[in-house]
Formats: C-alpha cells, structure tokens, sequence
C-alpha cells in the first residue's frame, strides 16, 4: 500500500512542522511505502493520503488535489475539529471528503480521539537544565 503524508510542513511553525505522523512513528514509514509533502504540494498516486494533524480542516476541501480525492482513503489524523460558529460549511465539506477523521480536540464526541503526533517528539522526554526563570511562547502570527 503507497501512502502519503500531507500537513503544512514548508514552515518556520515547529507545532505545524512536526505535526504528521510520518517523522514519529518509522513503523508507518518502513510498512507503507510512504512519503510525505506539504498541504500546497502535489500528491503521488497513492492508495492513502494521510492529513494533519494541525488546524487545515477549515481549508482543507479547498487544498485537496485531483490526486487526493482518487486516493482509496483520505485520513485527517490529530487535526483540530473545534470550529468557531456551530455549523461551519468549509469545515462539514472538509469532513465528508474524508474517510475517517481522528480530532486533537479532546471531547468533540463527533471523532474518535487522535493527538497531534507532535506529543511523541523525542524532545519531550529528554532532561533540560532551565536557562531561565520565565520564558513565553508566541504563535508565529
């Protein structure tokens, strides 16, 4: 089975760069002939495109290529589900383009419940001595 991993990966946003499943779990990677490329990039002939996880469902039917809708399964893994308005039309085409959604949003009983692969990054479980008392992390808008 040819698999290929799409999230918004050509960023300076680490919580959007390290977001796919594809670089934590090299199981996927060595099962699967897998790749992985960017949301706006052009997708192989595939049997499953795998998207997330971040927040791309909003623009996500928008952004899903010709190559995309022929693949067999289209997956959002550990993507954010919580929309702003209750019904949201960009969000519900995003869902029924998919075949199975997993949400980061724990508590949306609407999908099963799938983290942002980021939390199995290496550097959360390594030791680090504080360099400082207090430090503040800013979005990258």
């Amino acid at each position: 089975m040819r698999v290929a991993f799409k999230h918004i990966r050509d960023t300076e946003n680490l919580g959007d760069r390290w977001s796919s499943p594809y670089d934590h779990i090299p199981d996927l990677r060595e099962r699967f002939d897998a790749s992985a490329h960017d949301l706006d990039a052009g997708t192989p002939n595939v049997d499953a495109v795998i998207f997330g996880g971040g927040k791309i469902m909003g623009s996500l039917a928008k952004k899903l290529t010709a190559e995309d809708k022929a693949a067999r399964h289209r997956i959002a893994w550990g993507v954010s589900t919580v929309q702003s308005l209750p019904f949201s039309l960009k969000y519900w085409r995003s869902f029924r383009a998919m075949t199975l959604v997993g949400s980061r949003d724990w508590g949306d009983d609407r999908f099963a419940f799938a983290p942002c692969a980021s939390c199995m990054s290496p550097e959360f479980d390594r030791q680090h001595q504080p360099e400082h008392d207090v430090v503040a992390y800013l979005h990258h808008w």
